[in-house]
């Protein structure tokens, strides 16, 4: 080609080439791609949200089962998914009032929140007294005395059903803090800051109403290693009759026991010319030595009883005595 063209125009070609290589990945990388932060909060929230899932599922169940000893005509308690929303967002949708119950428990870094909805309260509280959950007409602006009285009691009966339902993911020790009637009041969050919202649709009779529970994620941020996205079982970490039924079934199991008689020293000439009918002599063993599958477990004397070879034991290694 440098018979065809000059030095000048093949350096003019490339570098046309080359401009036009760049300006089109440039143009191509600004107009279709995204940069993501892998680090970023809210990508980490999103990793811990099936194990928080599963404590709130957990926890729906455990709410239901409790204030049915309360409010018999609970029907049922559905769990909506989790959102990621800022404190801000919460305090815009949640009217006021409500009864927002402040918890502190460890090991979780910060606090963290039921509310219930007005209407909520007002329909537990009608139900409980012998009514039949009528609406509100004129929304109050705060809760009676006996409302505040009765919503104290319910909630420091759900305690151990919280306590439940974290354990799938952590164990937790909550202790009630706060009680708040607008979030607006809550000093421990700033409007920036992110929650995991979990709305639960209370159904009592033919009203429905919200109960919301409200995980900052400071609260998780020191645990959220152990959390993993892994749920552990709720399952009893010790069965006693599975390890009854494990120790009966090795107590029973076969073993080969051997006395072993002595040593004897022989070099490997006389092993290789080794012949049927060869002796090889043995001391005469003051002691022997019982072994339970090759592991030494007893000394014994030798000799004979009724007239059979046997092995007195002497002594048993204190590693394998049974224990009581």
């Amino acid at each position: 080609m440098g018979d065809i063209l000059e030095q000048e125009e093949l350096d003019a070609l490339i570098g046309e080439g080359a401009e036009g290589l760049i300006t089109d990945s440039t143009d191509d990388i600004r107009g279709g791609g995204e940069k993501y932060d892998f680090a970023s909060q809210e990508y980490a929230v999103s990793r811990l949200i099936p194990a928080l899932s599963q404590v709130q599922s957990s926890l729906a169940e455990g709410i239901k089962q409790q204030m049915r000893q309360w409010v018999p005509s609970v029907d049922n308690i559905r769990a909506d998914r989790i959102a990621v929303m800022k404190f801000a967002e919460v305090m815009r949708s949640t009217a006021a009032p409500a009864y927002i119950v402040s918890m502190r428990a460890e090991p979780l870094g910060s606090p963290i929140y039921l509310a219930f909805e007005a209407e909520l309260v007002f329909t537990l509280v009608d139900h409980f007294y012998g009514g039949r959950g009528r609406s509100q007409h004129v929304r109050a602006q705060d809760f009676s005395p006996s409302e505040s009285r009765f919503m104290e009691r319910l909630t420091e009966s759900l305690i151990p059903a919280i306590t439940a339902a974290w354990h799938t993911a952590v164990d937790i020790n909550p202790v009630i803090d706060e009680h708040y009637h607008d979030f607006r009041f809550v000093d421990e969050l700033q409007q920036s800051d992110t929650l995991m919202v979990t709305r639960f649709t209370v159904q009592i009779g033919s009203h429905e109403a919200e109960l919301l529970s409200v995980v900052p994620w400071a609260a998780i941020d020191p645990i959220r290693d152990s959390l993993g996205g892994v749920v552990r079982t709720t399952r009893q970490e010790h069965d006693e009759q599975w390890r009854t039924r494990l120790m009966s079934g090795l107590v029973e199991s076969q073993l080969s026991l051997v006395a072993k008689l002595g040593d004897s020293k022989v070099s490997l000439k006389r092993v290789c010319n080794l012949q049927v009918g060869d002796i090889l002599p043995i001391d005469n063993p003051s002691q022997v030595t019982i072994q339970l599958e090759g592991q030494p477990l007893m000394t014994a004397s030798f000799g004979t009883h009724h007239g059979q070879l046997s092995a007195k034991i002497k002594h048993i290694y204190p590693a394998i005595r049974r224990r009581d």
